[in-house]
């Protein structure tokens, strides 16, 4: 089994977590909506590292101001 563990930032709330699966295909689901319903941000950040504390991701993800 491989670990991936992930940190997702918005504003000051932070969510993290593992996603669990083997050497052809980890698939995982965060909830991003119900996770971040009351952060206040114009980004989120995601960074996923595996079991050995290897980056695999480290991205900013813009958010668009509804008008």
């Amino acid at each position: 089994i491989i670990k991936l563990i992930y940190t997702v930032t918005a504003g000051s709330t932070e969510v993290t977590g593992e996603i669990n699966g083997n050497a052809t295909e980890i698939k995982g689901f965060v909830n991003l909506p119900t996770a971040l319903q009351n952060a206040n941000a114009t980004e989120i950040h995601v960074l996923v590292k595996d079991n050995s504390d290897r980056t695999i991701s480290d991205t900013t993800i813009p958010l668009k101001t509804l008008d």
